[in-house]
């Protein structure tokens, strides 16, 4: 396993960091995620990226599902809203 060290991102820009995890259980997930501008400090939830005016956005996730869906504009049955 290899653990990095978070970057930040481009001088204004913001970077949108995001982690989920799924119950073997029961069919229930959950997501998260944080927004931090250059200097690493923390902006606010990133489902606030968008209402909080922020319109160079990078996102990093380890979810290779999600990277694939947003590089081919892919639409899925879901209740998460893309943002682009």
């Amino acid at each position: 396993m290899t653990i990095g060290r978070w970057q930040p991102p481009m001088a204004d820009w913001v970077k949108v960091n995001v982690d989920g995890s799924v119950s073997r259980n029961n069919p229930k997930a959950s997501v998260g995620g944080v927004v931090r501008g250059p200097s690493g400090g923390w902006l606010v939830g990133f489902k606030m990226v968008l209402a909080k005016g922020f319109r160079c956005v990078e996102l990093k996730s380890d979810n290779a599902m999600l990277i694939e869906t947003i590089h081919n504009g892919l639409v899925t049955v879901s209740s998460v809203v893309e943002v682009r």
